[in-house]
């Protein structure tokens, strides 16, 4: 199929799959580089463009008329703001035109409808909303400040989760002294991986069965893993101990 070069306008061969419209790369980059006069819409110099860039309706001489242009343009959208805190004139645009103040600085240190209390520490003054007096008892100026506090008054019976002081206080008595058995009979390590550990597993999670036969040493890794599928696990741990001989408490 003949065909003419729209740079060169030489004649040209192509297939009719072809949509070819230059004869060669060199005339078709000749072509998309081709400048085209325009006039810069920020200082009306005339300029050479491309001419993909000449089908915009505004064209530019350089990056600094563009920045120029358009920082003229958005000026007659910015609103001038007072800060509430410090009184300081800002600019802002009218899409922000609620904002207060000019930086966040002003915004944390705006009193505002805040009370005026006092860090049960260290004593500095500090300003609270009034929604935070119904919630908490006991205010602090920081997190170091709070820390001191609760290591003095949350500890002990005085803390939220006390239950007695007994650590092990769920567990029966006798599994204090059937868990060493197990220990020893497992050589104080974990049944499936190897890891030493001391950590003593009850196999049908009934703490209160505590059989030797119900009980095998895991880790703190493997224990976890326990708690999920569970009665798969409890197969595959019952088949493990019923082949290991226990010589210690007499299983009941």
């Amino acid at each position: 199929m003949k065909q003419k070069c729209l740079q060169c306008g030489k004649d040209f061969h192509a297939q009719p799959s072809e949509k070819r419209k230059y004869c060669s790369p060199k005339c078709y980059h000749k072509a998309i580089n081709k400048q085209v006069k325009r006039i810069c819409a920020n200082c009306g110099k005339i300029c050479n463009v491309q001419p993909r860039k000449a089908k915009s309706t505004l064209t530019f001489c350089s990056r600094l008329c563009h920045n120029e242009f358009t920082s003229k343009k958005f000026a007659t959208l910015r609103v001038e703001k007072k800060c509430e805190q410090c009184g300081q004139l800002f600019t802002v645009g009218q899409w922000r035109k609620n904002q207060r103040f000019c930086s966040k600085e002003c915004q944390r240190d705006y009193p505002g409808k805040r009370i005026v209390k006092h860090c049960v520490v260290c004593g500095k003054e500090i300003r609270i909303y009034p929604s935070r007096l119904k919630t908490y008892k006991n205010h602090f100026c920081s997190i170091e400040c709070r820390g001191k506090w609760m290591s003095i008054h949350s500890v002990g019976e005085q803390a939220v989760h006390w239950k007695g002081g007994n650590k092990r206080y769920y567990y029966p008595k006798r599994f204090q002294v059937v868990r060493v058995d197990v220990l020893q009979r497992d050589n104080n390590r974990c049944q499936l991986c190897g890891v030493e550990d001391n950590l003593v597993h009850h196999i049908n999670y009934n703490k209160l069965d505590n059989r030797p036969c119900n009980l095998i040493t895991l880790c703190k890794q493997c224990h976890p893993r326990t708690n999920g599928n569970r009665q798969s696990w409890q197969a595959v741990l019952s088949d493990m101990v019923a082949s290991k001989p226990f010589e210690g408490y007499i299983q009941l």
